[in-house]
């Protein structure tokens, strides 16, 4: 058990990561993709390192503090949805 809740906290300490990477390396990516000179290819580096270490820091920090799962979890949670089965359930009950 401790091997499979090992990969699943793995798995959302991925999600966590992911985030900053996609959006600053992505962005950088187009910078250097629309504009291909040495500068963008410097800015393109620098800024993909950037995303890689704050997303290391950001999920680190997170599973320091709440743990992975309770935050991606509480990021998927959708009250609304809840309500609406508990509004289902007592409907059906009557």
């Amino acid at each position: 058990m401790k091997v499979i809740r090992l990969f699943i906290e793995s798995l959302y300490w991925l999600n966590i990561f992911i985030v900053p990477v996609i959006f600053i390396g992505g962005s950088s990516f187009l910078l250097y993709y629309n504009y291909p000179a040495i500068w963008s290819l410097i800015i393109f580096l620098f800024l993909g390192a950037l995303s890689i270490i704050l997303g290391i820091y950001w999920a680190e920090k997170i599973r320091k503090t709440i743990g992975c799962s309770v935050f991606v979890n509480r990021i998927f949670w959708s009250p609304d949805a809840n309500d609406k089965e508990d509004e289902s359930e007592k409907n059906s009950s009557k």
